[in-house]
């Protein structure tokens, strides 16, 4: 092998190696209650939304809005581990 094509294929190598991984990073929603879009005549007493992959508590935040753009959530959301589901009490 001539040393031209060794030191392109050791370049191609580190290339490769050094290159950034694919990672997927964010969980989708998979069910909400209220449904997304839809309109409620009587304010839901909580609001939960339960994802396709475990949720980092650390970061987890739920916003929820009356028409007026205020906060109605009620604390902090809750996050369950087991069903990987966020959910925020209102007030």
């Amino acid at each position: 092998m001539s040393k031209g094509l060794l030191l392109y294929l050791l370049l191609f190598l580190a290339t490769v190696l050094a290159s950034p991984r694919v990672a997927f990073a964010h969980a989708t929603p998979e069910a909400e209650d209220p449904k997304v879009g839809s309109t409620v005549t009587v304010p839901p007493q909580q609001v939960a939304i339960r994802f396709d992959a475990p949720i980092e508590t650390l970061f987890s935040k739920l916003d929820v809005l009356d028409s007026n753009g205020q906060s109605k959530a009620e604390g902090a959301p809750q996050v369950d581990t087991e069903t990987r589901t966020l959910t925020v009490r209102l007030q």
